[in-house]
């Protein structure tokens, strides 16, 4: 295993953490779907937007959770037996979520139909969706007619660049030359806010579903051209018991596929649901209670916002890459760690082995402890944070290489790390 080297760190409130293993060699794989709805998923083809893909790679690839540095501990998202929900990304109880179509997307029909749709949730979760007009949002909403039905999920939201979406609804779901299926599009955002409100899919219950893998990896590439990575993530990604919330599988959650029977080798068909089911009810209900009850918060969450481009300088007095990450960050639950890595990509995307110690990757982390209600503004108004990557690691001749920064939440007590939010520098933009 080759090492990215330890150095100490800058901001008050973050202690030392030591070094983590990375890889050396990093791999790429088509993350992307074809937008097309995948026919056996008979009406809801929604794919969860993997949160590698978000400010990483501009070409849209995900990279492999095993090889690459950039997806250590990303979605293998994990959570006691309710229906399934990450409580790392819950909103606040009683949030506003603020709600915004972009880009001139749909009619005032179509977008009236959405908000109704939508605001369903609201009777059963102490939530309420604001639907703005203009300004800041919380949730960025493209309704079009490319690129498949999928939003990050819950308060992970806050962590994408302000101008991008969140949510993309592609309406040739619910429309047949020039029909609105109202059942359908009902079924489709319904599920979309779903995830915008911390629920994941319901299919991926630990051991629940007989999969036959190459029955589900064929019929999908056939008809939506995800390949194999695409439907391990989408499909047969399960979690562990820390996301179940203590609710039963429910196979008529609005979070569920619907599959054929050859899907599984006990020859099990799952129909489509239409309707927010008496579990979905149950489990919003327990994570946003609406009798003024507090919920129990039992695991660190970092709310990360205001990401801006990270500033990187050639600095000859710190003889080295000297980077300046800049957001803000809140945390309540329980203590977590920080982790914020900046490394060192060639033109292929691969990491880079060290000119001074070719047993060391190039690049650097800095961490540490951060207890429930710490708030950081890093490099807002004034410089307080940096990462230094040595000149004598680096390549000579940086012109084909760029800088990639992650930021990681680690919960050490149920061994889960969580992506927060990631940039990528190119060397046009070092100074």
């Amino acid at each position: 295993m080759k090492q990215l080297r330890y150095r100490s760190i800058a901001v008050g409130s973050l202690m030392t953490l030591s070094a983590i293993a990375l890889n050396a060699h990093a791999q790429k794989s088509s993350g992307t779907s074809s937008g097309k709805p995948l026919k056996y998923f008979q009406g809801l083809s929604c794919s969860t937007v993997d949160p590698r893909s978000i400010g990483m790679s501009k070409d849209g690839t995900v990279t492999n959770a095993i090889s690459d540095p950039r997806a250590i501990g990303l979605p293998k998202d994990t959570s006691k037996t309710r229906a399934l929900a990450d409580d790392y990304f819950l909103w606040d109880v009683g949030k506003v979520i603020s709600v915004k179509f972009i880009d001139n997307g749909g009619s005032y029909t179509l977008r009236q139909k959405v908000k109704a749709a939508a605001k369903e949730w609201e009777r059963y979760a102490n939530l309420t969706f604001d639907f703005v007009e203009s300004g800041d949002a919380n949730v960025r909403v493209l309704l079009t007619d490319k690129g498949g039905c999928n939003s990050v999920v819950g308060s992970y939201a806050t962590g994408v660049p302000a101008d991008k979406k969140t949510m993309n609804i592609d309406t040739n779901f619910f429309y047949l030359k020039g029909v609105c299926y109202d059942n359908y599009l009902r079924q489709t955002i319904q599920h979309e806010f779903g995830h915008a409100i911390g629920l994941l899919h319901e299919h991926s219950y630990k051991n629940k579903i007989q999969w036959n893998k190459e029955v589900v990896y064929k019929d999908a590439l056939e008809t939506n051209g995800w390949d194999k990575t695409m439907v391990d993530f989408q499909i047969f990604t399960q979690y562990s018991s820390l996301y179940t919330n203590g609710f039963m599988y429910d196979p008529k959650s609005i979070m569920h596929y619907g599959f054929p029977a050859k899907w599984t080798m006990n020859n099990i068909e799952i129909k489509p649901n239409f309707y927010i089911s008496q579990g979905d009810i149950e489990t919003v209900g327990f994570l946003y209670p609406k009798n003024g009850a507090a919920r129990p918060d039992m695991l660190p969450k970092f709310n990360l916002s205001n990401l801006t481009t990270t500033k990187v300088v050639k600095d000859n007095a710190k003889k080295g890459l000297v980077i300046y990450p800049s957001f803000n960050l809140s945390t309540s639950g329980r203590t977590g760690k920080i982790l914020i890595i900046a490394y060192l990509l060639d033109s292929k995307g691969g990491t880079v082995l060290s000119k001074a110690n070719p047993n060391n990757l190039v690049g650097v982390v800095k961490g540490g402890d951060l207890k429930p209600g710490t708030k950081l503004n890093i490099n807002k108004g004034e410089t307080n944070f940096e990462l230094v990557i040595p000149f004598s690691e680096v390549p000579d001749n940086l012109l084909n290489y760029k800088i990639f920064v992650s930021i990681k939440m680690i919960d050490e007590v149920n061994d889960e790390t969580k992506y927060l939010a990631s940039d990528e520098i190119p060397y046009s933009a070092i100074k």
